[in-house]
């Protein structure tokens, strides 16, 4: 009576294992490229503000498809949210390290920080980012790694992870703050 309680019970496993599909919890990932600008002088003071902008089109490129992907329309986002990192090279490690800064240092004119809103005008997402530079230091503005995420769970939308990549330009860039 065990034997078969047992059997039934790795039966009813199984049955439940397979009503999941692989692609339940599958977040696609497309790429960009270039969609990151920032004007590098190199050399920069203390209290110096740079700033970067980040556009794409909400047409992408999807693996094996020959039609470009609307993502306004199937993910249902108006705004996309990414992270780039920032880092100052330290010399006890002797490497560049991630920072962190405060929020009065590190701004948006268009409004929120890491946030890409959509342009109906332009049919594209756009972003401008201010950091103000405080200290000194040799820092890095690494676009390369940036992953870009929708979080709009609404039902019957997609969710995806858009990756950005240096095709026709660098994506990483190295700079001076003096005082």
């Amino acid at each position: 009576m065990k034997k078969i309680l047992r059997i039934l019970s790795l039966c009813g496993l199984i049955l439940v294992g397979s009503c999941i599909s692989d692609d339940d919890f599958f977040v696609p990932l497309l790429t960009i490229e270039d969609a990151f600008t920032f004007e590098n002088q190199e050399n920069y003071q203390v209290g110096d503000t740079i700033y970067f902008t980040f556009e794409f089109s909400r047409y992408l490129p999807e693996d094996g498809q020959p039609n470009l992907l609307d993502i306004f329309e199937s993910t249902g986002a108006n705004d996309f949210y990414y992270d780039v990192e920032f880092s100052k090279f330290s010399s006890f490690s002797n490497s560049y390290q991630r920072i962190y800064t405060e929020k009065s240092n590190y701004f948006s004119p268009d409004g929120e920080t890491n946030l890409a809103s959509y342009n109906p005008n332009t049919e594209t997402y756009t972003s401008t980012t201010a950091i103000v530079l405080v200290e000194t230091g040799d820092f890095q503005l690494d676009f390369n790694s940036a992953y870009i995420n929708s979080y709009d769970f609404s039902p019957n939308k997609v969710n995806l992870t858009i990756q950005n990549i240096g095709i026709n330009t660098t994506q990483e860039y190295f700079f001076t703050v003096i005082e």
